[in-house]
């Protein structure tokens, strides 16, 4: 008997030791929910499940994984705020206008502050200056009086973050 459950002990703990590789958005909302953004850090981060699943789902640019970025991004080190940062800048190139106020809410500052993209971290892989493009494009696509005001600002930091890169020889 104590054989079986000592058994039974090691595969429950030898299955809790290795995460999943792929996750949904809503199974990481609720396991932070649940043990909190730092715990789920701890578990998932420089894991498969990390790059195959959340760096990828936040940088979609889906509602359901910008929540799930916001909330980890509250409980993040240097490490794994890093790779955030970078995935919501990759989402930031998929779709700004709904990118913004999240990262509004996690960095504050100016919408021009925001644009101003430094690419000290990490280069686009695209490049720098199409990354800067699919940007600009989006924001075109402003319709209304707020989306206007917003695209404004950000274009105002996105020409910073163009000469500054030109200035540092990034393309």
């Amino acid at each position: 008997m104590r054989t079986v459950a000592l058994g039974l002990c090691l595969l429950v703990g030898a299955a809790s030791a290795n995460p999943p590789t792929r996750l949904s958005a809503a199974q990481l909302e609720a396991e932070i929910h649940a043990v909190g953004a730092k715990t789920v850090l701890i578990k998932y981060y420089d894991t498969p499940a990390w790059s195959a699943s959340i760096m990828p789902g936040i940088s979609s640019a889906s509602p359901a994984w910008l929540r799930v970025a916001e909330r980890l991004k509250a409980g993040s080190d240097a490490a794994s705020s890093e790779d955030l940062g970078i995935a919501l800048y990759d989402a930031l190139a998929v779709a700004p206008f709904r990118v913004l106020p999240v990262l509004t809410r996690v960095y504050g500052g100016s919408l021009e502050d925001i644009c101003d993209v430094s690419f000290e971290a990490q280069v686009p892989k695209q490049g720098v200056s199409a990354y800067l493009q699919s940007v600009r494009e989006k924001l075109a696509s402003a319709r209304t009086e707020r989306e206007k005001t917003v695209a404004a600002e950000c274009l105002r930091g996105l020409e910073l973050s163009q000469a500054a890169a030109t200035e540092q020889g990034l393309k």
